[in-house]
This record gives structure tokens, sequence and C-alpha cells, in this order.
């Protein structure tokens, strides 16, 4: 249904949806594409007040439609706010739900999402934990109940205190998203990998930077599982203070599935991955070649060291690195080699050539 049809069908359609009957509401929320900035504004009253309805799963299905309208259902803010604190636990979790799709426009509902951590329903806690990521480092308020979720038990309880481990993750995640003012949930992250390692403590643990730096070891034992990638990109997130996990990031240079990452997380670390990068130099493959250049080049002034093993290369003509449709850009190892000296001299290094 376009806007110009919903704009006289509107109360015949927010009827429909107020039905008891699933079918009908079904099909009326089926005419709204809330991703049609008009159409979302043309329902937006009517589903604000659908929000209040005693009805089962009215008040759910009115919250879903506006998270399908993203950061366009920024006025329905404070009517979700308000919905948080429905006695219906579906209710809450679904008003949640709209506010983490609608996005950091919904930063007026921090407060309320920092009281619905401590929610007796355990979808609630961490739906409200999931949503706070998305404000980042806005989101500091909610810091030490965070960290106390995070921190709270496993059991197979009901009650906030022991829930599941989705809890503990969406609390990781949020923590991350917060980034070095949340350093005080650190050992409890490095606690939580050793239990069992997750995507979602080790982003965190990364996102940390320097704060984490004891966190090393364990996110270094992650690099012998599946999560070789998030493992080397929060050791290159962590940075200089990661040197002890350099003999690790190297083994992974030979596997191109973790190649890219590794030298990307050697570049982050600086001048004590220098050496580990010269070796690349060396390597028989001319790409491993030009994107060893590439990595050093990423590093900068940082990486002088190695400029007598670049300018060595200067004469390779090896094609190799990334491959570029433009006659401008460089081709062969030699010419990578040059561009990573310039850098190193201070010019900006290009964007996503590690990536």
């Amino acid at each position: 249904m376009t806007a110009v049809e919903l704009s006289t069908q509107m109360p015949a359609v927010a009827a429909e949806i107020d039905s008891a009957d699933y079918a009908t509401r079904i099909c009326a929320s089926r005419k709204l594409n809330m991703r049609d900035p008009q159409v979302a504004n043309l329902a937006m009253p009517y589903l604000i007040r659908l929000l209040k309805s005693e009805k089962k799963y009215v008040p759910e299905k009115a919250a879903y439609l506006l998270s399908e309208a993203g950061p366009t259902a920024v006025p329905a803010v404070p009517a979700l706010v308000e919905a948080m604190g429905d006695p219906r636990a579906s209710v809450r979790k679904n008003a949640i739900f709209a506010i983490w799709h609608i996005g950091p426009g919904a930063k007026e509902a921090i407060p309320a999402l920092v009281k619905a951590l401590d929610d007796r329903s355990g979808g609630v806690c961490a739906q409200a934990a999931s949503a706070l990521a998305v404000f980042g480092p806005d989101a500091r308020l909610a810091i030490p109940r965070l960290i106390r979720l995070l921190d709270a038990k496993y059991s197979n309880d009901s009650d906030y205190f022991g829930l599941d481990w989705r809890h503990h993750e969406a609390a990781a995640l949020a923590l991350g998203a917060i980034g070095p003012e949340a350093k005080d949930a650190v050992p409890i992250l490095i606690r939580r990998c050793r239990e069992r390692v997750s995507e979602s403590f080790i982003f965190a643990l990364g996102r940390m930077g320097p704060a984490a730096k004891e966190a090393v070891p364990v996110i270094v034992a992650a690099l012998e599982g599946r999560l070789q990638i998030s493992a080397l990109n929060a050791l290159g997130d962590i940075g200089e203070d990661a040197a002890p996990a350099i003999p690790a990031i190297a083994k992974r240079l030979d596997d191109p599935q973790t190649r890219l990452s590794a030298l990307r997380a050697l570049a982050k670390i600086g001048p004590a991955a220098v050496p580990a990068l010269v070796e690349e130099l060396g390597n028989a493959d001319p790409h491993r070649r030009a994107y060893g250049a590439i990595a050093l080049g990423r590093m900068g002034p940082a990486a002088q060291a190695a400029l007598p093993s670049l300018a060595a290369l200067r004469g390779d003509t090896a094609r190799g690195g990334p491959d570029f449709s433009s006659a401008a850009m460089p081709h062969s190892v030699g010419q990578w080699a040059s561009y990573a000296a310039d850098c190193i001299g201070g010019r900006e290094p290009l964007k996503d050539l590690l990536r």
C-alpha cells in the first residue's frame, strides 16, 4: 500500500491491527511498508496509540512495526520508553527491540534501558543489553549494571542472577561498544573467556584497547580455534601491549584465510612487529612480499627500521598485492615497497588495502 492510499485507509488498517484475531492482525500489518518513510510517518501516530492496547499481542505488533521503520521512528521513542513499563514482559521486550532498531537517535531511552537490565524477565534483560550496544560510549551510564550482568552466575533459573550465556554475551557486546571506559570489566571478560571462549568476549576485550593487555594470553589461546579472525582483530586493537602475541600472529600469515587479519594486527602492534613483517618481504610469493610492504606502510613512521629492506625491493618487478585496474596504482612488489617507504616518511596510507 502506497502512502497516498494509506492516507485515507490508515484508520481502518489500525483497527485491523488492533484486532484480537491473529490472521486479521497479520494481514493488516503486511499492508504497511514501514521502510518507506512516508508510510512510517503516516502510520506512526496510530501505532503509538496501539502500544497501549490491552489486547494480547497488539502492542507487540505495533512495536515490531515501529522497529521496521528504523531511524524514521525516532518520534515514537517516548511512547516506546513508556511501553517498557508495561506489566507484560513481551510488550517490554518488543519495545526495547524497536528502540534497538531505531538506533543512536533513540538515546533518550538509555536510562530506561539501564533500568531494564534489572528486569526479572530474562528476555527483557538480554534485549536491553543488546540494545545498549548501539549507543556506544553514550551508554556509559550502564557500565556498572552491565558488569553486574556479565558477572552474574550461570544457572537454569529464570531469575536475573543466573540466566544463560546470552546475557553474558549481550553484556559483553554492550561493554565492548562503550570501549575503554568500561575497562573494569576486563578481569570478568578474561574469566568468561577461560570458561567458554566466545566471539563476544573476544570482541569486548579488543575494544578495551591497551587496558586489556592482561587478556593477551587468553586471546592468543583463541587463535587455536574457530575464532581466529576475531582474536587477531582484538590483538590488533590492544596495540603495542599485544607484542607478546607476535609469534602466534605471524604463524597465521601462512594461511590465506587469516593472512590479511594477521597483517592488520601486526601493523597495529607497531615497532615490535617490524621484524615479522620484514621477514614477509623475503617470501617467495610476490603477493606476500607486496602485502608485507603494505602492512609496513600502514604502520607509518613506526616502521623506520624496515626502510633498508624496502629499499632492497624497489627493483622487484613481480606483480603482487591488491589488483587495481588503475595504471596510477602500484602493481608490482617494487612499487608497493616504494609506496610503503613513502608512508613511513609521512604519506597518508591508502585505506582498506588489508581488507
